[in-house]
């Protein structure tokens, strides 16, 4: 018997049911060409992209009822960005500090840990503080065990995408040489396949999807006119900095998605407030904030997977006609189902080759308990049609994943799997300054800009960059940036 919406003492969790399904409910539905284990930021908009690429329509040769199964660890919990709604004060892991009212880090070595400052912290601190099974802050956890403290995984549909800043800068073409000279990449170079396809059409519709395909309009204004354009006049004196025509140029690969107000000015119907504006676009930081959306539309705002995965999942019910079995529903997800392992055998495709095939997944779920999907069949009865198994959990957890997989090691580039994974470093310099002569606001205004370097260290490429974020009061209030 189908499940009902439920109630818990203070709702009536209507988007939990609509969006969600059980494990049982999964299992007993048919055959998934995909499953995608991890419905956070890349799971969800992976799903979605599929789930339209897949739909049937003119005489486009499709899949027939291509499905699409999700698997998540944690709960459904909000259904967009958590700036997206009205102030829920929901906190996110930030910074160890000995005063969450200054930038001071806590000099290394033990530390108390309360609910309210338990991460960052290495899961050893949390066992030792009984807090390795409690949800920080609703939703927060430490899944792996590691010397260095860390601010942990979201545990929840979405993942870190209801929370993340947005910035969302695309790769240069330095970042993915294909042919390196030196020793550290040479060994391995991104296919040139890869990153044709990627300036091709992949990070336009990256960028599109997530908002970061115009400039900043959202908050353009005298502060942040101001700023750009010195920081444009400034530009090439900054140190290895990458050259502006290097940058990626939204107002000439996507100019519908620019506002009127610039979108005049890149036109040439209203005259540019300076030489060189058009360039001086590029500066402005890519924020996964959407602006702009067709008629009748509204954008999404700050970007989250959540929205696609519950606008995928929709459209899947309403396209089935089998409601009840769901075995015509393309997308399917389920929630608070922990993956446990995976089954592999050998498996000959039809070229003759053998691979390495995943043909059953052990789950936790809160459903089901203990269980197993079985991948070994047909799908959809074509026994040629294999299921494809899609680690999307975050670099760490993935590549413990496949590490612990039989046969994934032993397989081509195999033995690669988490031996190149990276770190991202950040360094906060907060500081004010006098409002500079020449800009007067009227009211609170904020600017984000980003420049981005490239120096050669022992021969290879090294990039970095400076995130650059401003507000300021008008004279009278507190005059400060």
């Amino acid at each position: 018997m189908a499940i009902t919406t439920e109630d818990t003492s203070f709702s009536h969790d209507i988007l939990g049911r609509y969006v969600c399904n059980t494990f049982a409910e999964a299992k007993n539905s048919g055959t998934f060409d995909v499953v995608i284990i991890g419905g956070g930021t890349f799971g969800l908009t992976l799903a979605e992209d599929l789930f339209e690429r897949s739909r049937p329509f003119g005489s486009a040769i499709k899949p027939q009822n291509y499905r699409i199964l999700v698997l998540e660890g944690g709960p459904y919990t909000l259904p967009e960005h958590v700036q997206d709604l009205p102030s829920m004060n929901l906190a996110a892991p930030g910074p160890i500090q000995a005063d969450r009212n200054t930038f001071q880090d806590l000099p290394p070595g033990p530390r108390a840990l309360r609910p309210d400052n338990a991460l960052p912290a290495t899961r050893q601190e949390l066992i030792n503080s009984g807090l390795d099974k409690t949800a920080i802050y609703e939703n927060w956890g430490m899944p792996w065990n590691s010397a260095t403290r860390f601010g942990g995984l979201a545990y929840c549909l979405g993942g870190r995408s209801v929370y993340f800043g947005g910035w969302s800068p695309r790769y240069l073409a330095t970042e993915m040489e294909t042919a390196p000279t030196d020793a550290v990449k040479s060994a391995f170079p991104w296919p040139q396949t890869v990153v044709d396809d990627l300036f091709a059409r992949y990070f336009v519709e990256a960028a599109r999807q997530t908002g970061a395909s115009t400039s900043n309009d959202y908050i353009a204004g005298t502060m942040h006119t101001f700023f750009r354009k010195k920081l444009f006049n400034m530009y090439t004196t900054v140190p290895n900095v990458v050259p502006i025509a290097e940058l990626p140029d939204y107002a000439t690969d996507v100019p519908q998605d620019m506002g009127g107000g610039l979108a005049d000015i890149v036109s040439g119907a209203v005259p540019a407030p300076y030489a060189g504006f058009k360039d001086s676009l590029r500066v402005d930081a890519p924020l996964a904030v959407q602006i702009l959306s067709r008629p009748g539309f509204f954008p999404f705002n700050k970007f989250s997977s959540v929205p696609l995965g519950i606008d995928a999942a929709r459209r899947a019910f309403s396209d089935a006609t089998d409601k009840a079995g769901n075995s015509d529903k393309r997308v399917m997800i389920v929630a608070n189902c922990h993956v446990k392992g995976l089954r592999t055998r050998s498996y000959t495709v039809a070229t003759g080759a053998t691979v390495q095939e995943i043909d059953g997944i052990f789950v936790r779920s809160k459903d089901s308990g203990d269980d197993f999907l079985d991948l070994s069949g047909p799908v959809q009865g074509n026994a040629q049609r294999r299921p494809v198994v899609i680690f999307a959990l975050g670099a760490i957890e993935s590549a413990r994943m496949a590490i612990l997989t039989p046969g994934v090691t032993a397989a081509p580039n195999g033995a690669l799997v988490g031996n190149n994974l990276m770190v991202h470093l950040r360094k906060n310099a907060a500081f004010t300054v006098p409002i500079p002569s020449g800009l007067t606001l009227n009211d609170l205004e904020l600017t984000a800009l980003l420049v981005r370097c490239r120096a050669k260290v022992n021969g290879a490429f090294v990039h970095y960059h400076y995130q650059i974020t401003a507000s300021a009061q008008p004279l009278g209030r507190r005059r400060q940036v």
